[in-house]
């Protein structure tokens, strides 16, 4: 089975997936947030400090590339063997970060933002391969920064509305919404979702 993480930064995805993890009878493989990932890999200290290196103006390419490689890592859908395969940030949750800076530096370029077709289909087909997508709504939890990440509820809620956007557009299954706002209630609503599914 696959499981997504989908929400903005800050809503609580790794902590739920880590539970999650931790209760789970099972052999688990882990995806992570490529985003964070490329950054420690290459000594970025934060994922908007890759896209802004050359200035917001050229921020288009570099988040085009950035997607590109995050999205990517989701062809280890197709060779995994493990009964549950996990997503710390989903397929549509890095579309909906490649559509907000497209149209900032469109914006900062007094021009129509121009969003490559390809990335779009990229992150839509890596979508359909998931059968259970856990959203993570913001205002549940407060939003806590740490070293990678800003506390910055204006570009949380603008995440938030693009990725409600689209799951609209993109349809995946059986997406469900976690209402908890703890831990442990999290982690048992994602339990009994697993579980209902996996008897269907």
């Amino acid at each position: 089975m696959n499981i997504s993480f989908i929400g903005a930064q800050g809503t609580g995805k790794t902590t739920a997936l880590n539970q999650l993890v931790n209760r789970l009878d099972k052999v688990t493989h882990i995806i992570p947030d490529q985003y964070r990932n490329i950054c420690q890999d290459l000594n970025y200290s934060r994922p908007r400090d890759i896209v802004l290196e050359e200035g917001l103006t050229q921020s288009s390419q570099a988040m085009s590339a950035f997607v590109s490689t995050a999205l990517a890592s989701f062809s280890q859908l197709s060779v995994s063997r493990t009964e549950f395969n996990l997503a710390d940030l989903d397929p549509i949750s890095y579309y909906a970060f490649y559509e907000y800076w497209i149209t900032r530096s469109a914006k900062e370029n007094g021009t129509e933002p121009t969003y490559l077709p390809f990335i779009k289909k990229l992150a839509q087909h890596y979508s359909e391969l998931f059968d259970i997508n856990f959203y993570f709504p913001i205002g549940v939890i407060p939003l806590v920064g740490d070293e990678m990440r800003a506390v910055d509820l204006e570009f949380q809620s603008e995440i938030d509305k693009i990725i409600l956007k689209n799951l609209d557009d993109f349809k995946p299954h059986n997406v469900i919404t976690i209402e908890s706002d703890t831990e442990q209630g999290r982690c048992e609503e994602m339990l009994e979702w697993i579980s209902n599914l996996t008897r269907s």
